[in-house]
């Protein structure tokens, strides 16, 4: 058990997957009543003690192990690791989540993407492993002939991978970002958020309670992407009687580090702060954090937050961000129902947009200083 074996069958798996994966073939093979604590495992898999808690998290859902108990080993049902290692392997269809994130640190709103899908693909009996698309075509076709995948879900790759994988006559599901998504392909039902409007809903739910000193800014934003930003919000202001300005409310900043991005927060706080501020990841939200913390501004008091995607750590963070729930349960399920149906012959549904989940969470308040009619 030293060390995770570099099989075919683990290669693109996140790494708590091959530790599980890995560790059912261990007590197979040396069949075991109890388990080695954590920290002799993380040893044995020269790996951290999260990465063995979430390998048996997934090992409890499969009921391969028993619930931990206090004071006591974790006991293995014998009986149902048998069952699962006979399940495991070629005789389940293979899916791969092919996304352009890579496997060590991808974003909360993949990672929880991917993982609910794994939950799914596990209940309906097939294995979804997770891959990073590689730069060059002849990789990726390397890549889907030694990997064999029954079907394909792809996530914000370049038109390129999509049409190599409509060639292989593979059938796929694509998962985008925007309007003028990359998957808008014949024969492939692709599922989007856009953006634009999810921004214009946030900045509603501002003005809701009264914000009209509200900025979001744009961190090396594409120019396609911010144009229409740009249109889409300026539509929406001009609808409220409100004046929009690019530089103000949607500020676009440029620069390839967070210190970037916190001296670009800086300068906008400079002269009119905003009350509201719309921020589009974790990144973004702690980088704020920080320029608040140094400023002696305090969140909700001084100045409201709204994030466009959730992230599991912001739990421990009080106040809570509010935020949108990216893929809802039931927006996954509808994934991978839609992988199924070419896989049966069906002709699914070709565009599905997502509409997120609204989460009030306990960062957006009112302004205090403000009247709620006024303008900035």
């Amino acid at each position: 058990m030293a060390g995770i074996p570099n099989r075919m069958d683990y290669s693109y798996q996140l790494l708590w997957q091959q530790v599980a994966h890995s560790l059912m073939d261990d007590l197979v093979r040396h069949p075991s009543r109890y388990l080695p604590g954590m920290r002799v495992l993380g040893k044995q898999y020269k790996v951290s003690r999260e990465t063995v808690e979430n390998a048996f998290r997934y090992l409890e859902d499969l009921e391969v192990i028993a619930p931990a108990q206090h004071g006591m080993r974790r006991q293995v049902n014998i009986e149902k690791l048998k069952q699962v290692s006979t399940l495991k392997g070629k005789t389940k269809p293979r899916v791969l989540f092919l996304t352009n994130e890579p496997s060590k640190c991808p974003s909360f709103p993949t990672r929880h993407l991917y993982e609910s899908l794994h939950e799914l693909c596990d209940w309906e009996s097939y294995i979804l492993s997770y891959a990073e698309t590689p730069s060059k075509l002849p990789d990726v076709r390397a890549l889907l002939t030694g990997f064999n995948p029954s079907g394909i879900i792809l996530q914000r790759v370049p038109d390129k991978i999509v049409k190599l994988v409509v060639s292989l006559h593979i059938p796929v599901v694509g998962i985008g970002i925007g309007h003028a998504s990359d998957l808008c392909f014949p024969h492939v039902s692709s599922f989007n958020v856009d953006v634009p409007q999810l921004l214009v809903r946030a900045f509603q739910q501002a003005w809701d309670l009264g914000h009209r000193s509200i900025s979001s800014p744009c961190y090396n934003t594409p120019e396609p992407l911010y144009k229409r930003l740009t249109t889409v919000l300026g539509k929406a202001f001009s609808e409220k009687g409100m004046p929009f300005s690019k530089s103000y409310n949607l500020p676009c900043f440029s620069g390839k580090s967070p210190t970037d991005f916190y001296h670009a927060l800086h300068g906008l706080f400079q002269y009119t702060p905003p009350t509201c501020l719309i921020l589009f990841d974790l990144v973004h939200y702690l980088v704020a954090s920080s320029l608040f913390l140094k400023q002696g501004r305090r969140i909700p008091d001084d100045v409201s937050v709204i994030l466009l995607s959730e992230d599991p750590l912001l739990e421990e963070i009080f106040p809570s961000p509010a935020h949108f729930v990216r893929y809802p349960a039931d927006m996954v399920k509808q994934i991978f129902l839609a992988l199924q149906s070419p896989m049966a012959g069906l002709q699914p549904e070709r565009r599905v947009e997502i509409v997120p989940i609204w989460r009030p969470g306990n960062s957006l308040a009112a302004p205090k200083h403000r009247p709620a009619n006024s303008y900035r």
